[in-house]
């Protein structure tokens, strides 16, 4: 009986203490990436129900006398501030305020490139960049290239009616962008909008770089053409002016080009604009040019990241409610601005909620690093990967605001989403090397083992053969451009991986070796 009471209990031990082995899992065991996902999307949950107070001062119908028109572009999902300076919470509280110093006469717009480029704007595709702009009170949108970096599906829906997807009060607009199959420009956008301003009819105009195809994934934008933009534009400019007795147009446009700027200046009577809104770029570039007959316009193109506001105005009679007068100029969004309040705590709680995913530290600087040797870095560790003789990328892939780094810098996953912010995919493919020889001609970024000095070219220090084939690895960007051979190679592969996933493995393999990062 002894002999049994003692089995029984020792039986009873052993069920316990499984039982807690299995009741108490590992605390220092990390999170798999499914359970990461899922509590990022709890606690944004908590963030939806924040609300963003702002207050305006309400318009009237009077006379006025100028217009006011403050422009952002290039903003590429930049909510949180860098280096003390820039952010949502910080442009916010300056458009908010500088529209109700004068709401009769102020608008606010966008010339596109908003959503792409941060971790925290990337991971709902956009949607908190439409909640500050719908609290901003944004009245209108150009679409730009990298509006269609998800799919521009992703972007159309914030305008479908559907408000459980999230949805923007102003109009985004794209005047030349149409749809192959029936000839349309894309559903849920417009051509133009007018806003009445004051006494004034003020239309605008939006529209995208012509060719700017080209800067887009071919997989994206294959069922679109971007046509030509005074010839598309001029008829809608008229039109406003004759028949819907618009006063004043602007011109919205994700494109920087002096073609196309001097081209609409040059535009005249019923046709005539008379301000141009520019974008994609990246560059600081208030300007004005005489137009054929010989009116002042003001062009503007505000930086990007939220660096600067771009600010026109136009003077105008208030009788003829013609232009007499106009400058172009931007404000930098330096620290000595202070912040929404309201804006600052929705973006702090969107961090703090998605810091679970991007606030992983994955290594550390181990020297001030900057943007071209990063390059050449990324393209050794896809060849590295992908275990190919050499590879491929486009420098402008490796984004240039995410620089410098300080040394000693602990990196995080949020640093490669702004390093790498778009979600190309590994490719490989088989080519001859005189197929690896036209591509050098395209001035895209190598491994450093491919080394071309004039017509020698070698790869791990041995000649190029023209006629032997080599292991190719490229990102989806790059190889699908039709202008390039690779599709052109044998044995496309091409496994789904995202680029920046390699990217960041690549530096998690330096800290496991105790290493730290140096491009």
């Amino acid at each position: 009986m002894k002999k049994t009471f003692r089995i029984l209990l020792l039986l009873w031990i052993i069920t316990l203490t499984v039982g807690c082995v299995q009741t108490n899992p590992n605390p220092n065991k990390p999170k798999t990436e499914a359970e990461v996902i899922a509590e990022v999307n709890k606690n944004l949950k908590a963030v939806d129900q924040l609300t963003i107070d702002v207050s305006f001062v309400p318009e009237t119908d009077d006379e006025i006398d100028f217009l006011r028109i403050l422009t952002v572009n290039d903003f590429h999902g930049a909510l949180a501030e860098t280096d003390g300076e820039a952010g949502a919470a910080r442009m916010g509280k300056y458009l908010i305020d500088q529209r109700n110093l004068n709401p009769n006469e102020t608008i606010v717009l966008s010339a596109g490139d908003m959503f792409q480029g941060t971790g925290i704007s990337n991971y709902r595709r956009g949607l908190d960049v439409i909640k500050w702009m719908n609290a901003v009170k944004f009245d209108a949108m150009a679409i730009g290239n990298h509006e269609f970096d998800w799919g521009i599906e992703e972007i159309l829906k914030y305008r479908d009616g559907d408000l459980t997807n999230g949805e923007a009060d102003f109009p985004l607009l794209g005047a030349n962008i149409f749809q192959k199959t029936n000839k349309q420009i894309l559903p849920n956008t417009q051509a133009y909008t007018i806003i009445n301003k004051g006494h004034l009819k003020v239309g605008i105009v939006g529209y995208i770089g012509y060719g700017l195809e080209s800067d887009i994934a071919v997989g994206m934008v294959k069922d679109y053409k971007f046509e030509s933009i005074p010839t598309t534009i001029a008829p809608i400019i008229e039109d406003l002016r004759k028949n819907k007795e618009v006063d004043i147009i602007i011109a919205l446009g994700h494109d920087g080009s002096d073609t196309t700027n001097n081209m609409l200046a040059n535009l005249t009577g019923y046709q005539a604009v008379d301000a141009i809104v520019n974008g994609h770029h990246h560059l600081n570039k208030p300007q004005t040019i005489y137009s054929a007959d010989n009116r002042e316009i003001p062009i503007i193109q505000a930086g990007s990241s939220g660096e600067y506001v771009g600010d026109i105005t136009l003077n105008i009679n208030p009788t003829t409610k013609k232009v007499t007068g106009v400058t172009s100029s931007s404000v930098r969004m330096s620290s000595s601005r202070t912040k929404h309040a309201s804006i600052e705590n929705y973006i702090n709680s969107l961090i703090e909620a998605t810091s679970p995913l991007f606030s992983r530290v994955i290594g550390i600087a181990g020297t001030d690093i900057t943007k071209y040797p990063t390059v050449t870095w990324a393209a050794n560790a896809l060849r590295a990967h992908t275990e190919t003789a050499v590879a491929f990328i486009n420098s402008g892939g490796i984004r240039g605001d995410a620089f410098p780094i300080s040394k000693g810098t602990e990196v995080t996953v949020a640093h490669l989403y702004k390093i790498m912010p778009f979600d190309n995919t590994v490719k490989t493919v088989t080519l001859t090397g005189a197929q690896i020889r036209e591509i050098l001609f395209f001035g895209l970024s190598s491994s450093s083992n491919l080394v071309a000095i004039g017509s020698s070219v070698t790869l791990n220090g041995e000649p190029l053969v023209d006629n032997y084939t080599y292991r190719v690895a490229s990102i989806d960007y790059v190889f699908d451009q039709p202008q390039y051979p690779f599709l052109n190679g044998t044995n496309i592969e091409a496994d789904g991986l995202l680029f920046r996933d390699v990217l960041i493995k690549a530096i998690e393999k330096l800290t496991e070796e105790n290493q730290e990062w140096i491009p």
